[in-house]
């Protein structure tokens, strides 16, 4: 599962607590495939001093235009390419071009074979080791897209688009200061660029520099009032500096400049949802998915919204939905899962977990959340397996920890459950934990260390029917049957059906 989605609550014994929500806006997006204006107009010098026909005049256009149809631009470059009548500084033209237009059109394996042979034409020019490093870029080859913009830049010192392709390049290894330095010198060749100071701005704000992220995004806005991204990234560095008030008029701002542009609506959703204004969060949810209805992710948060707002009905038809279009993403399964449990539905949130380890078995927070259900059901030997498994990538999980404890206590192995509990609470001393190592006190026959851990985590959770229940019974093994009674007591008063639920409710 992606790092920056926010998890459902956990449900369980020994994790009922919600999972505190933070507006993680995802601000390393992909950048934007854009051609530098220099490199088409030379390749529209190029071809216009070739072009002797106007049929070839009009190929040749059609072929250097990076905003019509890439299929039609692959078309025109295709037929030039074909005549094998054009020069050679004309092939590497047309051949590069076509490298820009397959980029563009996300056929990277196309765009590597066109942009290669241009080199084999010649190695002289920065153009298609340009495109070739943005193919690298984006396909996740950073090395290899680093080395085609240094080839560049050694070509071309002031090449403006290097400078950016590498900077976004250092920026996905986390070397922000190179990446600075490379949109440092971006903006000295291009100072009235505003992409460029957008494309910095990023870079602050990742690394964490939201002051220098503000003012880069507000450059960006002086160069360009219209520029409906920068404004909305100027808002993301506004809301995780905390200025949530502020934040939400840039996101105004960029709604009233682009009314159709999805993407600020669905910004402004999350710092509704991030404040608990959910109702105002759905309606910005579902205005974004009218405007954008192929994006998953819409759904995914507005369903994450509908949650919060205890809708779980609605909330499963939109998780449905995000299933439906994409059933590769475990996401939406681990939160349908969450759903299900809620309902009392354990098989159901078994099924859903299974389905998202199946595509990430390496979510160690799908694997405990499945522990969890197997645990629910009864299970014990699975629940163990799957706690197993996510201890041995993170032997300090306290959760997984605390309900391995939970689920050897109930399998009649309490002696194999202490070092368990001993663990979880060396590591967190919770109320959930020492509860649970009171039950496994009260399994190994051990009343007055029972007594102890319940008294600790009454300290913590004084409304704890579970532990009052508990602290009970091991008073009454222990022969204090008044303190017990009192106990026992007031645990019906706080949940009626403790009983029922003390061996147990996980």
């Amino acid at each position: 599962m992606p790092k920056n989605r926010r998890l459902p609550p956990r449900l369980g014994g020994t994790a009922r607590g919600r999972a505190k929500f933070e507006l993680v806006s995802s601000l390393v997006r992909k950048s934007f495939i854009r051609l530098s204006t220099a490199l088409v107009s030379v390749f529209l010098l190029l071809s216009v001093g070739a072009a002797v026909a106007a049929d070839r005049d009009e190929l040749w256009r059609s072929c250097a235009a990076s905003g019509q149809s890439q299929i039609d631009r692959i078309a025109s470059c295709s037929a030039l390419i074909d005549t094998g009548k054009e020069t050679e500084r004309n092939q590497y033209a047309a051949l590069t071009n076509r490298c820009t237009a397959h980029l563009e059109n996300h056929d990277f394996d196309m765009a590597t074979a066109d942009c290669n042979k241009a080199i084999d034409l010649d190695d002289g020019r920065p153009e298609a080791f340009v495109s070739r490093g943005r193919t690298y870029q984006l396909t996740g080859a950073y090395d290899r897209a680093i080395q085609d913009f240094d080839r560049a830049l050694a070509i071309d010192p002031g090449s403006e688009p290097a400078f950016v392709g590498r900077g976004f390049a250092y920026l996905r290894q986390k070397r922000y200061q190179e990446s600075v330095r490379d949109f440092d010198a971006a903006i000295r060749i291009a100072p009235g660029d505003a992409r460029i100071y957008n494309d910095r701005g990023l870079v602050h704000e990742v690394a964490g520099q939201h002051d220098e992220a503000i003012a880069d995004f507000e450059m960006a806005i002086s160069i360009d009032a219209s520029d409906v991204r920068a404004v909305r990234d100027l808002g993301l560095s506004y809301d995780a500096k905390g200025l949530h008030d502020r934040a939400l008029q840039e996101f105004d701002r960029a709604i009233l400049l682009a009314p159709k542009d999805a993407s600020s609506y669905a910004v402004r959703a999350a710092a509704f949802q991030a404040s608990h204004a959910y109702d105002r969060a759905i309606s910005d949810y579902t205005r974004a998915i009218e405007l954008r209805p192929g994006a998953v992710k819409y759904f995914l948060d507005r369903g994450t919204s509908f949650f919060d707002t205890g809708r779980l009905d609605e909330a499963v038809g939109d998780f449905d939905r995000a299933i439906a279009m994409d059933p590769n993403d475990p996401a939406p399964l681990v939160w349908r899962a969450t759903i299900a449990r809620r309902k009392g539905n354990v098989d159901a949130a078994i099924k859903d977990l299974g389905r998202a380890l199946e595509l990430d078995p390496s979510d160690a927070d799908a694997l405990s959340r499945r522990g969890s259900a197997y645990l629910a059901a009864g299970n014990y030997a699975l629940a163990v397996t799957d706690f197993d498994s996510v201890i041995r990538s993170n032997p300090r999980d306290a959760t997984a920890l605390n309900e391995r404890c939970e689920a050897k206590a109930l399998a009649h192995d309490p002696l194999g459950a202490l070092p368990d509990c001993d663990a979880s609470i060396k590591i967190s001393p919770n109320a959930s934990n020492f509860d649970t190592r009171g039950f496994a006190d009260l399994q190994t026959g051990r009343p007055e260390a029972a007594v102890e851990d319940y008294g600790a985590a009454l300290q913590l959770d004084p409304l704890s029917a579970k532990s009052l229940q508990g602290r009970g019974l091991a008073k009454r093994t222990l022969g204090d049957e008044a303190g017990a009674l009192a106990d026992l007591s007031a645990a019906v008063k706080i949940d009626p059906n403790v009983v029922e639920n003390f061996t147990r409710d996980p």
